[in-house]
């Protein structure tokens, strides 16, 4: 079995190996079985690109938006959305990672990244073992590494790289909630849970098929493109492209392309959902635009990913407590109001105020004295109150629920 990825030449063979099945193999197989709707490859199986080609389903690569639309290109490349998922190479070792200290212990064994060699080296019982570093996932608070292992799945390394403190630290550790059987005890790092293939593929590459043998428990999973691409959010590009290619002068008068100005609030929150909510996939035909509960169950509060006051808790999962939130029910709020498409936060520094301005100006105008802190205080920020940051896994995220500060609640639970 294989794993075809189109940001490396050629295609990783991986020699099939029986092995058990995890506890969480229900839960994987139907994601698994929802990822199979066939996908275009971005590339050719020696590597070679192809962008200017149209790939089936009508979509094009995000090369085939270069050529008109340069400057969202770049900020897209540059973003964390254009680099969730990049290939491991010896020039990102050297500008994004420092050398491990220590090894790390994760049960009978110890593991150190040797970031120079591309690989991680597991010390055990058994001897010793070389795992290879193929694909990095993630960068805003952390890069974890991935390694190809039988039967076709990419598997998360034990080993992850936190990117505020340039330290290396313990996956597995680092997610206890998660194992429902098991709560206060982390997972094997090899077990269902942290194989990409089937648990967060979707969000870190683009238009992705696991390809996944139920009879076999194996996979040959390809994808477009690494990364979350343009299409992603603007559906297939063919048409586009060629309406555009084929107009005399100026643009023409049907673009063919999903254009988010034309989508409602409730539409463009949910075409963020997928990839910002913790779910179960019902369905794997959801495009921007789709009702997103016709196509997925989403977590609510009594799930583990959140405090028992409501607040958030999980890794990046913030849209439940988004819907719940005062300034989702009002309508007049969407992701994108704070949210540039490429996922940067648009007021930043003297303007983090300005996210609120349009429901509450009053109190933005006043904040020093709406927060009783100083106006040129972090206290005097919207969010310091209304939205805290919170961390876990090592991954620090914005409490969406913006509520007001519960002090009460907080002794409580």
């Amino acid at each position: 079995m294989s794993i075809h990825d189109p940001s490396s030449v050629g295609q990783v063979s991986i020699p099939a190996r029986q092995t058990c099945l995890p506890v969480a193999l229900l839960f994987s197989v139907v994601l698994a079985l929802v990822g199979t709707t066939p996908v275009a490859r971005g590339q050719t199986a020696a590597g070679d690109r192809a962008p200017a080609k149209a790939n089936a389903q009508g979509y094009v690569g995000s090369a085939g938006c270069r050529e008109c639309h340069e400057k969202f290109y770049g900020l897209w490349a540059t973003s964390h959305h254009g680099l969730a998922m990049q290939g491991y190479t010896a020039d990102f070792a050297r500008r994004e990672l420092t050398a491990q200290g220590e090894d790390i212990a994760v049960k009978q064994h110890r593991y150190r990244a040797e970031i120079g060699q591309g690989w991680v080296l597991e010390r055990g019982p058994d001897g010793e073992r070389k795992h290879d570093i193929r694909q990095v996932m993630g960068g805003k608070n952390v890069y974890y590494f991935l390694t190809p292992m039988e039967r076709g799945r990419l598997q998360v390394l034990p080993v992850a790289y936190d990117v505020r403190t340039k330290s290396w630290f313990n996956t597995t550790a680092s997610h206890v909630r998660q194992n429902l059987e098991r709560p206060n005890e982390p997972f094997d790092w090899r077990e269902r849970p942290l194989t990409f293939n089937t648990t967060c593929y979707n969000c870190h590459v683009s238009r992705l098929s696991s390809h996944y043998d139920p009879k076999t428990d194996a996979y040959q999973t390809i994808w477009a493109e690494p990364g979350i691409n343009c299409e992603t959010c603007h559906g297939p590009g063919e048409a586009h492209v060629q309406a555009c290619r084929s107009a005399k002068a100026g643009p023409p008068p049907d673009l063919k392309i999903l254009r988010w100005r034309d989508l409602t609030i409730d539409q463009r929150n949910e075409s963020c959902a997928p990839c910002h909510a913790k779910i179960v996939p019902l369905s794997a035909t959801f495009k921007p635009g789709d009702r997103f509960f016709d196509h997925f169950d989403l977590a609510t509060l009594e799930d583990s990913d959140f405090y028992p006051d409501g607040r958030d808790l999980g890794e990046n999962f913030t849209f439940t407590t988004w819907r719940l939130s005062p300034c989702a029910k009002s309508g007049k709020l969407d992701c994108v109001h704070c949210h540039t498409s490429s996922g940067r936060y648009r007021f930043t520094g003297d303007k983090a105020n300005q996210a609120c301005l349009p429901c509450h100006e009053k109190n933005v105008k006043d904040a020093a004295s709406h927060s009783r802190h100083k106006a040129d205080g972090d206290g005097s920020k919207c969010v310091a109150c209304h939205m805290p940051m919170t961390e876990f896994a090592r991954m620090r995220r914005s409490d969406h629920s913006m509520r007001p500060p519960a002090p009460a609640a907080t002794l409580a639970f």
